[in-house]
């Protein structure tokens, strides 16, 4: 089998930059560097500050750290069936003052399947909830494949004769779960109607039944615009919302290409709104340039500014050797 290498890392500065803020902690900091490896793919890592030589990172019970000031860079290597991956970060300790390697991850992750069936009133806050025009919605999974990029989809079902049922998956435990109703057709703005909160205790292949009480409408329905980042073979943006107590974040709203909508919790809720967006270029069997913006909403309209694709040309690979000609960008 062709051995393939990945070079990780590129869009780090992006997501700083579209989070809106510097990390905590000013320059000639402790940096720490967290390796996550249940699988044994570690194969080494170095480090620098400024222009000094090149040290090996010595990792115990998965940590290390090292005194930067400056701009400073890590690089590990990781080696799987696939083929091998590098990730390279450069930083200085006032954006980033924390680094974690994803070497490998866990064969199967701890999930529970359970069935629900969710029971919704004639009306939330006036709004009639029609069968057939109406979807309960709950969690929205955000996942990264190392070597192939994100998958974003929402989990939910159509209501019918006043609830909907299906079958999901939570991870097991106690936690507080979101769900969401919001209209079913194609407009950008796929209307935002009300949400609950519920406490379930998680087993797998529980059953559980949630009543049409205690519905509440959405405190505002906000807009979500996508500007920005050339020219995207493929856009979208999505909201969600977390919050102490959750295992996972729940479903609000999306953009499918430029536009769309999601609703908002109030602001007494706390938690965070949390918008994630994907832009994809050059999309083929082959290869494909992926920028992602995460940002903490606010529970405000956004609009998602997209960064710019790095020049055509720009990435070459020669052998074992990846160059990425991207001036003042981190990565």
């Amino acid at each position: 089998m062709r051995k393939r290498l990945w070079l990780l890392g590129f869009g780090l500065a992006l997501l700083l930059a579209a989070c809106g803020g510097q990390g905590p902690g000013g320059e000639n900091a402790q940096v720490r560097v967290t390796l996550l490896d249940p699988q044994n793919a570690f194969q080494g890592a170095y480090y620098r500050v400024g222009a000094s030589s090149w040290q090996s990172l010595t990792f115990v019970d998965g940590q290390a750290t090292f005194q930067a000031s400056g701009e400073y860079q890590v690089v590990a290597r990781c080696q799987e069936e696939e083929g091998g991956r590098i990730y390279h970060v450069k930083a200085t300790p006032s954006q980033m003052r924390q680094v974690v390697i994803r070497c490998s991850s866990p064969t199967s992750a701890p999930y529970a399947r359970v069935h629900l069936t969710v029971r919704v009133p004639p009306n939330i806050g006036g709004t009639p909830i029609e069968d057939s025009n109406a979807v309960v919605v709950h969690s929205l999974f955000a996942q990264i494949f190392l070597l192939s990029g994100w998958a974003i989809w929402g989990t939910g079902q159509i209501v019918q004769s006043g609830e909907a049922s299906f079958s999901t998956g939570f991870p097991p435990g106690l936690q507080d779960i979101v769900l969401a109703v919001r209209r079913n057709d194609n407009a950008p703005c796929q209307q935002p109607i009300g949400w609950k909160r519920v406490r379930l205790d998680v087993q797998n292949n529980g059953d559980y039944t949630i009543d049409e009480n205690d519905w509440q409408p959405f405190a505002a329905t906000r807009s979500i615009n996508v500007v920005g980042g050339g020219s995207p073979a493929l856009a979208s943006a999505y909201v969600a919302y977390f919050k102490d107590g959750m295992k996972n974040p729940a479903y609000l709203g999306r953009a499918f290409g430029t536009t769309g909508c999601y609703g908002a919790l109030p602001s007494g809720e706390g938690g965070v709104h949390l918008g994630f967006a994907v832009s994809s270029l050059d999309v083929s069997e082959s290869s494909s340039q992926r920028f992602i913006v995460l940002k903490d909403t606010g529970g405000d309209d956004w609009t998602v500014d997209m960064p710019e694709p790095w020049p055509g040309g720009a990435l070459t690979v020669s052998g074992t050797t990846v160059s990425l000609s991207y001036p003042n960008a981190l990565s």
